[in-house]
């Protein structure tokens, strides 16, 4: 497996250099897929692991994909990724201004709890290096999902991407002869009206996992200046109705493979713009990779900090349209699996909604069932979470509360209403059948409420959520915590 694995992330960071290291990767990435498949979820994540070679976790995944197809025991496959190394240890000139000496570098496998020292070096920089310099960055039992950073100021970590996500919104639009203009932070004029479309997010080839893009100021603070790695709307596209956007959603939805077909809802929270919510569905997405396509619903926040009693009155004006829009994306969507994510005060209009749609089909013929259904920072009143919880447990299998002791904005409104909210500790809230997940660290330049998009294993233990499904014991970034009185809870270090 070492082989392997250490061919594949050597030709994903060197696939600028000479035509032997080019040809020997091509050579194997070709016997994988005719061995494997060309679509496989092995070459997906090679894919993936080309567009962020400094991705411990998308290492960790293409170890895993090669592990479950047995490819660690193909000696046809084994040969080939020698070759690519030999290729590699060659050294000498490249095209351009590229210097590869790989003659003293050693790639370990994270995957393999391998030590990895040194590196890849072009022009005499260190291409994987810990933040202390050129020393073993991991090393014995768990090194999977250890931070390292690979410099970029040399190579292109991906061509840029453009993302679909599709949407409902009750918000009024700029511009309602030119949809495409997008939406304001009012409600719709007329009761009950839903705008349904698509986003065309543009993922540059700078993005950072679990970012949508920061500030100059906060890339000078960084030493970063590697230029604008902001998200954008490339494109609003709205359908001309309701039964024009589930038509064609089912439509992208049934060319996939059954596997292929989930969904993830997100809901937003306070201080959100349409824009903010379709960049940030967008990255949550990409991020996450979703084997299928990304939605969010988009209710009408002002985005402005000091509005946050007005947001109040709109996620609660909002939790219909909400009902219905989840309930349609089980019904109407062509997902197998439809997962929801809630985000602060967005998780008040999945509350209602799920109250809803549990009072709908508790008589009915057709049951419902979502995924995962993620509470990320939720800005819920404790006692009203407590008394509604059955509807969760009644319309999903697995629920997940993150909650932080450091969320300022949660912290506020506790302090405003005077009780305790859902997703600020202490306390923490534990109830039977829910999971409740600390984050012990966050972004100071988030304020803390930003963590769950942001914080890197926390992003990396949803997608161990919503591709694997596991319990909270069996994912690794979480250890096992218990209350004073005994109540198990989960510990994240970010």
């Amino acid at each position: 497996m070492n082989s392997i694995i250490t061919a594949l992330l050597a030709g994903a960071l060197v696939k600028v250099g000479g035509q032997a290291v080019q040809d020997a990767y091509a050579k194997l990435k070709a016997l994988l897929q005719l061995k494997f498949g060309a679509n496989s979820e092995l070459a997906e994540a090679v894919q993936q692991l080309e567009q962020d070679p400094d991705s411990a976790w998308r290492t960790a995944v293409v170890t895993e994909e090669l592990a479950k197809v047995g490819a660690d025991k193909d000696e046809e496959i084994i040969k080939a990724a020698e070759a690519l190394v030999q290729s590699l240890e060659k050294g000498g000139q490249v095209s351009g201004k590229y210097q590869v000496d790989a003659r003293k570098a050693k790639i370990g496998v994270l995957g393999d709890h391998a030590t990895i020292k040194g590196g890849i070096r072009i022009d005499g920089n260190v291409f994987i290096h810990s933040d202390r310099g050129d020393k073993n960055i991991a090393q014995g039992d768990g090194a999977i999902g250890k931070r390292f950073r690979i410099s970029k100021d040399y190579f292109t970590i991906h061509e840029p991407v453009v993302y679909p996500v599709w949407f409902g919104t009750n918000r009024e639009p700029n511009d309602k002869e030119d949809l495409s203009k997008g939406f304001s932070g009012n409600r719709t004029k007329e009761l009950g009206a839903v705008y349904y479309g698509r986003c065309d997010v543009a993922i540059p080839k700078t993005h950072r996992f679990g970012e949508t893009g920061r500030a100059w100021w906060k890339r000078w603070v960084s030493l970063d200046f590697k230029g604008n790695d902001h998200l954008t709307i490339e494109k609003i596209e709205c359908c001309k109705d309701s039964d024009d956007f589930w038509h064609q959603l089912k439509s992208r939805f049934w060319e996939r493979e059954i596997t292929e077909r989930d969904a993830v809802v997100f809901l937003h929270g306070f201080n959100n713009s349409f824009e903010d919510a379709a960049i940030r569905a967008a990255q949550i997405g990409f991020d996450l990779k979703i084997r299928g396509y990304t939605a969010f619903f988009s209710w009408p926040s002002k985005a402005k900090v000091f509005k946050y009693t007005v947001d109040e009155s709109s996620i609660s004006a909002s939790e219909d349209v909400i009902t219905d829009f989840l309930l349609d994306f089980t019904k109407k969507s062509g997902a197998e699996r439809v997962h929801i994510i809630a985000h602060s005060m967005g998780n008040r209009g999945l509350l209602q909604a799920l109250k809803n749609i549990a009072g709908k089909v508790q008589f009915s013929d057709s049951p419902v069932e979502f995924g995962q259904i993620i509470l990320a920072a939720p800005d819920l009143d404790v006692e009203v979470f407590r008394r509604a919880k059955d509807a969760y447990l009644s319309l999903s299998k697995s629920i997940t509360i993150y909650s932080s002791s450091k969320d300022i904005p949660v912290f506020l409104s506790k302090r405003l209403h005077e009780y305790p909210r859902l997703g600020i500790i202490p306390p923490i809230t534990i109830e039977e059948g829910i999971d409740t997940v600390k984050v012990n660290n966050f972004n100071l330049f988030n304020l803390g409420h930003g963590y769950f998009a942001e914080a890197e294993a926390l992003l990396h233990d949803i997608y161990d959520l919503i591709r694997h499904g596991e319990s909270p014991k069996y994912r690794q970034r979480l250890s096992e915590q218990q209350t004073e009185d005994g109540k198990i809870f989960w510990l994240l270090d970010t």
